[in-house]
C-alpha cells in the first residue's frame, strides 16, 4: 500500500512501469500529455495536456502498461491525501506461473 498526499506525483508518462494499483482512498488526476516528439511524452518534455480523468476509490491506475508492455502513458497526480493498493508486475507473473 502506498500512501500519498495532495500534490504528490505517483506516475510520470514516459517512465518504465513496474506496478499497477487500485485507489483505496483519496482522489487522483490522470493526465495524458501530448508532445510533438512523441504523443505519449511527459509534459515535462514540452507537451501539453491532451485529456485527463478523475480517479477515485475503486479506480485502477497504471494497468495500461501491464497490457501494452510499454512505458507509462499518463501523469498521475494526487488531488488529496489517500492510499493506493499496488501489485508489482513481477508478482503477477509469479502468480500466473504458480497456477
Amino acid at each position: 500500500i502506498v500512501e500519498f498526499g495532495a500534490g504528490d506525483v505517483l506516475i510520470r508518462a514516459g517512465e518504465p512501469a513496474s506496478y499497477f494499483g487500485v485507489v483505496l482512498d483519496g482522489s487522483l488526476k490522470a493526465a495524458i500529455p501530448r508532445s510533438e516528439r512523441w504523443p505519449g511524452a511527459a509534459s515535462g518534455l514540452g507537451g501539453t495536456i491532451q485529456e485527463w480523468r478523475l480517479l477515485q476509490r475503486g479506480a485502477v491506475v497504471g494497468e495500461m502498461s501491464l497490457f501494452s508492455g510499454m512505458v507509462r502513458s499518463a501523469d498521475v497526480h494526487a488531488l488529496s491525501s489517500g492510499r493506493l493498493g499496488t501489485l508489482r508486475f513481477g508478482d503477477l507473473s509469479s502468480l500466473g506461473e504458480a497456477l
